[in-house]
């Protein structure tokens, strides 16, 4: 259905990491790290360059109790740019993975 936009690899990647709101906001982590999609497939995004590391419950933050918009408000807030940050973690692991000579 989303045949070019999949990278189970890089989104093995995302998850391996904490989950950036959290160290935003400052507090700990306590639910296992997800890849959450920025901007979702269904919407035209793609695994890498729009997904960053979240967690259960921002999740349930961001899709639940504040909605999408209100939630990357806040983040913006606290100086985390959700966008910018699946732009740098993706520009991060094609340089780590494709060095160019």
């Amino acid at each position: 259905m989303f045949k070019g936009r999949e990278d189970p690899a890089y989104l093995d990647h995302i998850r391996a990491m904490p989950c950036a709101p959290h160290l935003a906001m400052g507090k700990e982590q306590r639910t296992p790290t997800e890849a959450e999609h920025f901007v979702h497939k269904s919407h035209g995004g793609y695994d890498r360059g729009d997904t960053y590391p979240g967690c259960g419950e921002c999740r349930e933050l961001r899709h639940g109790t504040m909605g999408p918009k209100a939630f990357t408000r806040m983040l913006l807030r606290m100086g985390l740019d959700e966008r910018a940050l699946c732009d740098r973690l993706a520009q991060q692991y094609e340089t780590e993975r494709w060095p160019c000579p």
